[in-house]
């Protein structure tokens, strides 16, 4: 015999799921400010601001015990800096990256890109590369002039969402 549905038994699990809408709905109404435009939800930048929204929570929400569940897990405060979701940004090119040989000492060290979140495995920064149109890990970034900051434009050509990048020979490391 089944018990009978008694929703007090899954309140852990529906509390999690309010604070989760309710972070996600106001990341949704900061990119409608910043964008002047709602993201659809079967666009790739969506799947990108519900992974950001949980990364938010691990690394920023404080259980009971003062600490976060990022803390709990690897034994350390996540100390990297908080960006907006989607604005655009430079980052630092990794070293292979750069040209080594002739003019390539002389190519710009930066590159502009869109700030899509972090990464799980290393302490870095997820990046849509503006130029490229691929997803890119970086250590170090800078913001812009706030006149620089929104590019709807860009956003639109966002085409990998989070889940595709399981593979790691998809991130350009």
């Amino acid at each position: 015999s089944v018990a009978p549905y008694d929703p007090n038994s899954n309140g852990a699990t529906e509390a999690t799921c309010k604070r989760v809408g309710g972070l996600l709905r106001t990341l949704r109404c900061d990119f409608e400010t910043r964008f002047h435009r709602i993201p659809d939800t079967s666009h790739p930048i969506f799947a990108w601001m519900v992974e950001h929204t949980s990364w938010i929570l691990t690394t920023r929400e404080r259980l009971t015990d003062g600490r976060t569940p990022y803390q709990l897990a690897r034994g350390s405060k996540f100390n990297r800096e908080g960006l907006p979701f989607a604005e655009c940004i430079l980052y630092k090119l990794n070293a292979g990256q750069l040209k080594s040989a002739g003019e390539g000492k002389l190519e710009p060290r930066w590159a502009h890109g869109i700030f899509l979140g972090y990464s799980r495995d290393s302490y870095q920064y997820a990046i849509w590369d503006i130029e490229s149109s691929r997803v890119e890990l970086a250590r170090s970034v800078k913001r812009l002039p706030e006149s620089e900051r929104h590019s709807a434009e860009h956003i639109e050509r966002i085409d990998v969402c989070p889940q595709d990048l399981l593979h790691l020979s998809l991130i350009h490391i």
